[in-house]
């Protein structure tokens, strides 16, 4: 693909087709690329915190069903990411790419939230619901099996949410954004979308959970979170799909047929199904010895490693604070606080690498400043969880002392 001042060659499969466009984005259609992905990062990250609530709320007093369930979503992710990513690689039609993850999206989250309701809807679950309350003229009877059930289908559902969500950021920051950006200096570069697009991002993952927690705060019920979960999922696929169709009616190059790249034909003696896993075997080993001979797998390692860290506001650690009785107020604005942290300083850090860049000319200063931030970084990470672990032992310590407290009262004196 080649671009010039007024036109643009785009190369298909069979021919060549001669587009007079103008390069980059107007300020309608990036508005709507900035709508359609506002709406799929709140959506995401607003089930991504909810099913955490979700969970804490059908399996209470206990981590296992929190942490059983991320254990199935993250090992679904790393099986079958590779294989959304090179979908959306071979797709040619980038709209219809873009609208099949928005309503795999929507409607697994929307079916989501329906078994949710079934779970949270028995009986023994609705102790701290009024009767007056409106979730409270749904109620069914009590059986563990049919909830075990209904619990693993949900997780399928999550599992489908988080592949087609990694499908539709995908196609739009790693396709589109990198179709429709103008040259150096155009208001809608690559550099000032990706910008916008990562503050998106991070707003989204700042307001939507503290949402979601208002709601089941203010009307004390999980299953009108489940609710609202599952309705704001259903009112935003037709704002998504009108606002993706109207930056891709805008642009000639987002409607040209993608070029993809072709695959080798598999050797005649070679067939289909479960002959042809063996060659897929080899060719995931041989991605891995490529990538542990490059000299960028260290610092990605490294990177990996941070996610073995639980003290993050994620399923184990959120579950956790439930259950050692924080309430759920608390736990969103010491979340909002974090990621208010992260907003701040994390452009700071990238000012800072800008500046440097400006003092030298060959680009020296810049490694220096790139290295001073990730070990300010490493650093300030571990210095920060040392008094979060020595907080969580003393808090631990001290509910033990009250749970014997308790077994004491308990206990008939003679």
């Amino acid at each position: 693909m080649m671009d010039s001042e007024d036109e643009t060659i785009v190369t298909g499969e069979d021919h060549e087709i001669v587009i007079d466009a103008q390069p980059g984005l107007t300020r309608a259609q990036a508005f709507n690329l900035y709508l359609s992905h506002a709406l799929s990062t709140w959506n995401a990250r607003g089930y991504e915190f909810a099913a955490i609530l979700f969970t804490a709320a059908a399996y209470p007093d206990t981590l296992v069903a929190a942490a059983l369930r991320m254990i199935v979503v993250y090992i679904a992710m790393i099986v079958f990411s590779s294989s959304v990513g090179h979908w959306v690689e071979q797709s040619p039609n980038r709209l219809r790419t873009l609208i099949s993850t928005i309503c795999c999206n929507r409607g697994s989250v929307i079916l989501g939230s329906f078994f949710w309701l079934l779970i949270l809807s028995q009986e023994n679950l609705l102790i701290g619901e009024t009767p007056t309350t409106i979730s409270s003229r749904f109620v069914l009877p009590r059986n563990d099996i049919l909830k075990g059930f209904i619990f693993v289908i949900a997780i399928t559902f999550g599992i489908i949410e988080r592949l087609s969500a990694s499908g539709n950021l995908i196609s739009m920051e790693r396709d589109w954004v990198v179709t429709v950006a103008g040259p150096i200096g155009h208001p809608y570069d690559l550099t000032n979308l990706n910008a916008v697009m990562r503050r998106i991002d991070l707003v989204c993952k700042l307001i939507s959970p503290i949402l979601i927690s208002i709601v089941i705060s203010a009307t004390s019920s999980v299953r009108i979170g489940v609710l609202y979960t599952g309705l704001t999922s259903l009112v935003s696929i037709p704002i998504e799909l009108l606002s993706a169709k109207r930056v891709w009616n805008g642009n000639p190059v987002l409607q040209a047929p993608k070029s993809t790249p072709t695959s080798e034909p598999a050797p005649p003696d070679r067939g289909m199904g479960i002959r042809s896993w063996p060659g897929k075997l080899r060719q995931y080993f041989r991605g891995l010895e490529m990538y542990f001979t490059t000299s960028v797998w260290i610092p990605s390692f490294a990177l990996a490693m941070l996610h073995f860290n639980m003290l993050t506001w994620r399923a184990t650690f959120i579950t956790y604070l439930i259950t050692i009785g924080y309430s759920l107020n608390v736990i969103t604005i010491a979340r909002a606080i974090g990621s208010v942290f992260e907003i701040s300083i994390t452009p700071r850090g990238i000012v800072y690498l800008e500046l440097q860049h400006d003092e030298s000319a060959n680009g020296s200063q810049t490694v220096v400043g790139l290295q001073r931030l990730g070990l300010w970084g490493m650093s300030g990470q571990l210095l920060n969880t040392i008094p979060v672990v020595l907080a969580l032992w003393a808090i631990s310590a001290q509910r033990g002392v009250d749970a014997n407290d308790a077994a004491r009262t308990l206990i008939p004196r003679f």
